[in-house]
């Protein structure tokens, strides 16, 4: 009894050879399309990217830089981005003076002195799921809980409208805190 053995990987001859080459020919028709709408779409790009650096090149100068913002219509609009350039750093330094430390300390805990901790655990998951969770859902998550039930919006928060010593006509925001 011999056994004969078949090669699956060899080329199908006769009638699919056919349906072989045409099978090609679709494939190398389809590759060319994409090459070519993928060229065109970084064409695109290319050409918003650099009309938005020429208009943005045209605009920096030391005034943007040293100016803060002054409302269209006034004199010297718009200004310059002095406040948010400066409330960028402060808050990237408070959130190092807090988050460095903080990171360094808990980096040395799990890997020096956990053996035996019963609070290693959870620390460790707090770290994987704060490195695998977009900072912008934490962000999300952060204002659904902190602002959404305080029924105010993030500029009201942010200025102080919740400060025991301000006064009673400071708008409604103010007045719905204290009469609730």
């Amino acid at each position: 009894m011999s056994t004969a053995t078949v090669d699956y990987l060899s080329a199908p001859t006769g009638a699919a050879t056919f349906h072989t080459r045409f099978a090609r020919l679709k494939s190398r028709i389809m590759l060319g399309v994409c090459i070519g709408f993928t060229v065109l779409i970084l064409s695109l790009l290319v050409l918003v990217t650099g009309y938005l650096l020429s208009l943005g090149f045209t605009s920096i100068s030391a005034s943007f830089f040293k100016l803060d913002p002054i409302p269209e219509g006034m004199a010297g609009a718009p200004g310059g981005m002095r406040n948010a350039l400066v409330g960028t750093s402060v808050l990237i330094f408070l959130a190092s003076l807090v988050g460095i430390p903080m990171g360094m300390l808990t980096g040395v805990f799990l890997a020096e002195y956990e053996v035996g901790s019963r609070i290693a655990t959870p620390v460790r998951f707090v770290c994987d799921v704060l490195a695998g969770v977009p900072s912008i859902v934490v962000g999300i998550l952060g204002y659904e809980l902190l602002v959404v039930p305080w029924s105010c919006g993030m500029a009201a928060c942010s200025a102080g409208r919740f400060s025991p010593t301000a006064s009673s006509t400071d708008g409604p925001a103010h007045s719905r805190w204290h009469s609730s």
